[in-house]
């Protein structure tokens, strides 16, 4: 299973710390984008940052890396992802 995460808050590194603690034997690959205006955190899984208009835009990022599922943990008054 491959996991989008739509980052840049400090909960969202937490979920990113609580998926590849307790994956429970399940292969799960978790992908953390963060916009670029914020640092590039450490964690344990790929990190990309600036967007996704470098990749043809979201939805071709989503078919071209096989994404199972998008969690979006970006700041809840975010007035763009």
């Amino acid at each position: 299973m491959n996991l989008l995460i739509l980052g840049g808050t400090s909960e969202a590194q937490n979920v990113v710390k609580q998926l590849t603690g307790n994956t429970g034997g399940t292969p799960c690959k978790l992908i953390y984008s963060v916009a670029g205006l914020v640092r590039i955190p450490e964690l344990p899984c790929e990190v990309i940052s600036g967007g996704f208009s470098q990749y043809g835009g979201l939805s071709e990022y989503l078919v071209q890396r096989q994404i199972d599922g998008v969690i979006d943990v970006t700041h809840p008054y975010a007035q763009r992802m």
